[in-house]
């Protein structure tokens, strides 16, 4: 019979799916860390106020799990989420589940949105630039777009947000993010595209239909 590949079955995906795992459980405890040795909580500005009472904010505390320390309540935490518990809001005193389930719509919607446009200029922008390989238009893109590559996303989406913010008055959000995460991916789809255009022109058998008069591109 025939011999299954190297490697082939439970084993190739639960090495990785094993490092994910841990990788996030790592994650999770940095970030619990990092948020016990952060100086005060939620509730140290309510304490030093007079917005509510020393007792008030001691019942709160207790509430919370915030007077825990942090192994206990990240264990808490984990033991809840496979419970199907995944937190609650401080600041919004809700559960977290039905706010994340809005803000991942939201994402998921910015990110079609996004690859949409990156897509449809990339390819447009290859099909215009791919008879001129070597011309201004497909040098200006290939350096803008490495140029690109180089600054973070962060910096792109504060660009967007303060550029598209003030022209919006602040009342379109959407925009900016969508702006700024369509240019973020653009440059990598534009390599992608443009070294798949240059692959299929210099086939062998476009080479072919050329000698015998067939002009470039033409079989597009």
């Amino acid at each position: 019979g025939r011999v299954p590949p190297r490697g082939f079955g439970m084993k190739s995906w639960l090495a990785p799916f094993a490092s994910l795992m841990a990788t996030w459980l790592g994650a999770v405890l940095v970030t619990f860390m990092l948020v016990e040795a952060a100086p005060g909580d939620f509730l140290t500005e309510a304490r030093w106020s007079a917005a509510l009472a020393p007792d008030t904010v001691a019942v709160l505390r207790e509430r919370y799990g915030l007077d825990q320390p942090w192994p206990e309540r990240a264990w808490r935490w984990l033991r809840g989420l496979l419970g199907g518990d995944w937190g609650h809001s401080l600041s919004r005193d809700l559960p977290v589940w039905p706010l994340l389930r809005e803000r991942a719509l939201f994402t998921l919607q910015l990110a079609l949105a996004a690859q949409a446009i990156a897509w449809s200029a990339a390819l447009a922008l290859g099909f215009a630039t791919m008879q001129r390989p070597d011309g201004w238009l497909r040098r200006a893109v290939r350096a803008s777009s490495l140029l690109l590559l180089c600054i973070p996303e962060v910096v792109l989406a504060l660009l967007a947000v303060l550029l598209l913010g003030s022209l919006a008055g602040g009342t379109a959000p959407f925009w900016p993010a969508l702006l700024s995460l369509s240019v973020a991916v653009f440059p990598g789809i534009w390599l992608q595209v443009t070294a798949a255009l240059d692959e299929a022109r210099n086939a062998a058998h476009v080479e072919a239909a050329a000698i015998q008069g067939v002009r470039r591109g033409s079989w597009l």
